[in-house]
C-alpha cells in the first residue's frame, strides 16, 4: 500500500496581524553558513492497539552555498525502530498469519510498497528558502505514519514578516495502491487504484521570546476522508511546541503531540503519536562520535537491528534479580545467544552480580557475559580485577603464628624420641614416651613395638624426666 502526498497547487501561507512587541520584532529566516553543522537527536513513537514502535536517531546538516533566496544543505542521518509487543516482556514472537484484531492496518506502517529509506542511513542535499519552503530535494528518506521526509522534519514554515501568528495550508490527495495480486492492504485486496482529497492546515503563534529563543505554540491538522464506503479515512491532529534559534538561525527543538485517527469500515482506531527533537550541543555531538567510534571498534556490539526499550529492559532486569532460579536461568540462556546494544548497559550491569553466585547460575551468567561485558569495559574491568584478588589470596600462605602470644590456643606438641637407660646404666632403648599410669611406663620403640616396664627400673635421670613431665603446667593468671 503506498501513501502518496501529493501537494496540490493551492498552497496557503496566510499572515494574521498581530504584531509583535517592538524588541521583538525580527523576521525568523533559517540560515547555514558553508561548512557549518548542526545535528538533532529525533525520538518519535506511536502507541498502536498492538505494539509500541519507537524510532530514534541522529540527523545532521552541513551548509553548502547560499544566497538570498535558497538555501542549500547536506543531509545525514537515518533512525532505527523498535517495536514492544503489547503484555510481552519485549521479546517478539514467531509471526502468525494476518494480524490480531483491532490493530492499525499495516499498510500504514508497515512497508506496503513504500521504501522508508529514513529509517536507514541515508544522505541527501536539499535546497530550502529561508521561511522554510522546499525548492529542491534530490533524494527521498520516507519515515511512516504520513510524516514525509526524515530531511524535512525540521523546518517548519516561518512568517515572511515579523508577525507572532501566522498558518501554512495545503490541499493534498492521498493515493492509496495496491502492488500486487495479493495484498495485505487495509483498504481492500484489489490492484484499484483510491485517491481522496483532503486537507492539511498547520497553526503558529509566538508565544515567548527568551534572548534568542523564540518559542511558537504548533497545532496541525490533516484530513483525509474516506473515497468510499468500503475505504479508510484518516485524520490527524495535535498540538506541541516549536523553538527557533535567532543565534543560529536553525530550528532548536520540537515537541508535539498527535492523534492519528484511523476510520475503519465498522470501527475507529485511535493512536497516540508522539514527535520531538533537539539540537545537540558540541558536548553531546562529541559524545556521539565517541559512541560510533567505540562501536566501530568493538565488533561484539549489535548495530544490526533495534535495541530494546527502556521498558523491556527493566522487565529483563527484574527477570535478573528473581528469587524465581528458573526466571533468571531463562532469562540467562537468551542473553547467551544475543549480541547486545550499546544502549543496553542497564542489563550488563545488572548481570554483573551474578557471576559471583556459584553453582549453574554462575556458570550461565559467565557464559551470557562473553557477550555483554563488550557494552561496560569498565565494568568488566573490575571484574577481572576481583577475579586476580580472589586469585591472589588464596595463593598467599597463612603469616607466623606468635609463640610469645597468650591467647593462641597451645599447640600440641609431637612425642619426642629419647634415649631410655636402667639402673646400672647397662641397658638402652631408643623410644618415646606414650603414658605414665601408676607406678608403670609405656614407651615405644624405634621398631614401633609398644613396651611397659615399672618407673623403679629407670635410671636416676630418666625417672626425674619422668616426674617432671607429671607435674601440672602453671595456670596463668591474666589469661
Amino acid at each position: 500500500m503506498k501513501y502518496l502526498g501529493e501537494l496540490s497547487a493551492f498552497l496557503l501561507f496566510i499572515g494574521l496581524t498581530v504584531p509583535l512587541a517592538a524588541q521583538e520584532k525580527q523576521m525568523l529566516k533559517y540560515d547555514l553558513a558553508e561548512g557549518e553543522q548542526v545535528h538533532y537527536r529525533v525520538t518519535i513513537i506511536l502507541d498502536s492497539p498492538i505494539e509500541k514502535h519507537t524510532m530514534t536517531g541522529v540527523i545532521s546538516y552541513t551548509g553548502l552555498e547560499k544566497n538570498s533566496e535558497q538555501l542549500s544543505m547536506k543531509f545525514q542521518g537515518g533512525l532505527k525502530e523498535s517495536k514492544q509487543a503489547k503484555g510481552s516482556s519485549g521479546i517478539r514472537g514467531p509471526r502468525g498469519f494476518g494480524r490480531r484484531p483491532g490493530g492499525p492496518p499495516p499498510g500504514l506502517f508497515g512497508r506496503g510498497g513504500i521504501a522508508f529509506n529514513g529509517l536507514k542511513e541515508t544522505s541527501t542535499q536539499l535546497s530550502i528558502h529561508p521561511n522554510g519552503d522546499v525548492e529542491s530535494l534530490k533524494a527521498e528518506s520516507q519515515i511512516p505514519y504520513l510524516l514525509g521526509n526524515l530531511s524535512l522534519l525540521p523546518f517548519e514554515a516561518l512568517a515572511d514578516d515579523s508577525q507572532a501568528s501566522w498558518q501554512s495550508g495545503n490541499g493534498i490527495t492521498v493515493t492509496q495502491q495496491n502492488d500486487s495480486g495479493f495484498s495485505r492492504s487495509p483498504f481492500r485486496e484489489t490492484t484499484k487504484v483510491i485517491k481522496t482529497g483532503g486537507s492539511e492546515l498547520t497553526k503558529y503563534k509566538i508565544e515567548s521570546v527568551d534572548g534568542a529563543l523564540v518559542t511558537i505554540k504548533k497545532t496541525y491538522e490533516l484530513n483525509s476522508p474516506s473515497a468510499g464506503q468500503n475505504d479508510n479515512g484518516m485524520k490527524i491532529s495535535g498540538t506541541g511546541t516549536f523553538v527557533f534559534n535567532k543565534e543560529v538561525s536553525m530550528p532548536e527543538s520540537l515537541s508535539i503531540k498527535y492523534d492519528f485517527e484511523v476510520q475503519l469500515k465498522d470501527s475507529k482506531i485511535t493512536m497516540p503519536l508522539a514527535v520531538a527533537y533537539e539540537r545537540l550541543s558540541k558536548e553531546e555531538i562529541a559524545e556521539v562520535r565517541a559512541k560510533e567510534e567505540f562501536v566501530k571498534n568493538n565488533p561484539g556490539i549489535n548495530t544490526d537491528g533495534t535495541h530494546w526499550t527502556e521498558e523491556v529492559q527493566q522487565n529483563i532486569i527484574k527477570e535478573l534479580q528473581s528469587t524465581d532460579v528458573h526466571v533468571v536461568q531463562r532469562r540467562l540462556v537468551r542473553l547467551s545467544a544475543r549480541l547486545p546494544f550499546l544502549e543496553e548497559k542497564k542489563i550488563a550491569e545488572a548481570l554483573r552480580p551474578l557471576l559471583d553466585k556459584g553453582g549453574q547460575t554462575g556458570k550461565m551468567a559467565g557464559m551470557a557475559w562473553r557477550r555483554w561485558k563488550v557494552i561496560v569495559p569498565e565494568l568488566n574491568a573490575e571484574y577481572l580485577a576481583s577475579l586476580e584478588k580472589k586469585k591472589m589470596e588464596a595463593s598467599v600462605k597463612p603469616a607466623t603464628e606468635n609463640p610469645f602470644d597468650p591467647a593462641e590456643k597451645p599447640r600440641p606438641v609431637a612425642p619426642q624420641m629419647r634415649t631410655w637407660s636402667d639402673t646400672t646404666g647397662q641397658f638402652k632403648i631408643e623410644a618415646t614416651f606414650i603414658e605414665l599410669k601408676g607406678d608403670s611406663i609405656t614407651l615405644k620403640r624405634k621398631d614401633g613395638k609398644v613396651i611397659s616396664l615399672p618407673i623403679a627400673k629407670l635410671s636416676e635421670p630418666d625417672q626425674k624426666h619422668i616426674k617432671e613431665m607429671a607435674q601440672p603446667k602453671a595456670v596463668n593468671p591474666f589469661e
